[in-house]
């Protein structure tokens, strides 16, 4: 699979004593208002927004992924578009921006004590125009909010200065380097004349942006076990509290692939090399934690029908994993409910294989379309990219798979994503790409990824006979994929 990382920078999920304890943050709501206007000769596109919820960190159930997201939306912007949205927000709320063809990222902070407001005006051309003055802040905490934003520039900037040498002795350097942002934040924090509030957010952001930094110059793979173990011990809370995430998931996925190579263990189930590589841990909630990362990574990429409905409760010591852990990563996994915005996709394009010709059907989402084309049929869908080798390269399953079923209720679908037109027009007119082809434009396929939260190719929904999407993380392969549909045959 190959993973299309439209999103680069962890989150930051700092705490801010001065403004809410965590132990009330997860019980105090605020008031959201994202006013987006964009005026004049401003150019049109696509908008995302991605919000997080920082309290998933103090709750691990609610961390089912990396990073932690409670709302995905997306949305067509023309040259007068003004409108504005309201929702609740916890003490703090994280969001990504993603503006443009390319999708360039731009992010937000926002903090807001219990009952209040806070509010943020996005001027979507400027931002396309990487102007900061495209982000106003409002309401009561819009001064500390400017200031915060102000420091997630600024550190973001400095952790780029930092160089590690790409061998071990990097390792050694982490304090340094550590002590070096602080002192840099220091003299910024004088010149900018920041509150108390923006200085120690900024302080407790450091270590992961170090670690971020570190990660990037050796690569996961070469990041030795033995620091993060350290790292572990002791800055583990400050990495955490700060979004960290990505040392999480590293932590946990570089010791479970040392403890799969070893050849005793080859031969166990995902579950099995799970429960096993917890067992060698010192138990802990960093432990607990980690693991449940490992267990929700193996249900989201693979399924694993091997794991239980249910652990032995003495598997973790955090009450946060007893035997809800895999019911609640599970009923996540196997989430259908699919909006799309009130704004119809742009375009879609249509490859009928009779005359090799290219229609296009605008103003539908792509369920509506298929389920008024295929009614009453099961529906396997592809999602792809002329860009991505392995799609391609799987794609002889798939034919495999079409030739089992011909003459059946079954339909295969491939849907193109970030695919140029021309290009998916030569290989579908090659006759390398099985089924029903359709493509999206870039701007629908952007909406299409965030909505339904794909970003790794190919990607496989699955559709029984009366349009219901019945799993967002369709099965692979001839035995596999077939059972999966012979089941949706039978039920219907």
């Amino acid at each position: 699979m190959k993973r299309l990382q439209l999103i680069a920078l962890a989150m930051i999920a700092g705490s801010i004593s001065c403004t809410l304890r965590a132990s009330e943050a997860s019980r105090s709501l605020s008031t959201l208002h994202l006013k987006i206007i964009n005026t004049g000769t401003n150019p049109t596109g696509v908008l995302t927004v991605d919000f997080h919820d920082p309290t998933c960190y103090r709750d691990p159930l609610n961390a089912l992924y990396s990073p932690c997201t409670d709302g995905k939306q997306a949305f067509f912007i023309d040259s007068d578009t003004s409108f504005t949205l309201k929702r609740e927000m916890p003490w703090r709320q994280d969001i990504r921006i993603g503006v443009g063809a390319r999708m360039d990222t731009h992010h937000a902070v926002l903090l807001s004590a219990p009952g209040d407001s806070a509010s943020l005006t996005l001027d979507f051309g400027k931002i396309c125009g990487n102007d900061d003055t495209g982000f106003v802040f409002g309401g009561k905490q819009g001064s500390l909010n400017a200031q915060i934003n102000a420091c997630e520039k600024y550190l973001s900037q400095l952790s780029k200065t930092i160089r590690f040498p790409r061998d071990s002795s990097a390792y050694g350097l982490y304090p340094e380097k550590t002590a070096q942002m602080q002192d840099s934040l220091a003299r910024y924090s004088a010149r900018a004349k920041l509150s108390k509030a923006a200085k120690e957010w900024a302080r407790q952001t450091i270590p992961a942006r170090v670690y971020i930094q570190l990660r990037e110059t050796l690569g996961f793979y070469q990041i030795d076990f033995p620091f993060l173990s350290q790292i572990a011990s002791n800055d583990l809370q400050s990495l955490t509290f700060s979004g960290a995430q990505a040392f999480l998931t590293d932590y946990a996925q570089r010791g479970f692939s040392l403890f799969s190579d070893r050849p005793e263990n080859k031969a166990l189930t995902p579950w099995e090399r799970i429960v096993r590589f917890a067992g060698t841990q010192p138990a802990s909630p960093s432990r607990d934690f980690m693991t449940f990362q490992l267990v929700a990574q193996t249900l989201q990429e693979q399924g694993a029908p091997d794991i239980p409905d249910t652990e032995p409760a003495s598997f973790f010591e955090s009450p946060y994993f007893s035997d809800r852990t895999v019911r609640a990563v599970r009923a996540e996994r196997e989430r259908t409910d699919i909006r799309f915005p009130e704004t119809p996709l742009k375009e879609i394009c249509y490859f009928d294989k009779q005359d090799d010709t290219v229609d296009t059907v605008s103003g539908k989402d792509i369920f509506g379309l298929l389920r008024s084309r295929y009614a009453g049929k099961v529906v396997y869908i592809d999602v792809w990219g002329t860009w991505c080798s392995p799609c391609i390269a799987q794609m002889s399953e798939l034919t495999e798979l079409q030739k089992k079923y011909e003459g059946k209720e079954v339909v295969f679908v491939t849907l193109a994503v970030w695919s140029p037109r021309e290009r998916w027009v030569e290989i579908v007119g090659e006759g390398k790409i099985p089924g029903e082809c359709f493509l999206f434009d870039f701007a629908s396929a952007t909406v299409f990824s965030t909505v339904c939260d794909f970003y790794m190719f190919p990607s496989h929904l699955l559709m029984d006979r009366s349009g219901r999407i019945v799993t967002r993380y369709a099965p692979v392969g001839i035995s596999s994929a077939g059972a999966a549909i012979d089941r949706l045959l039978k039920d219907n």
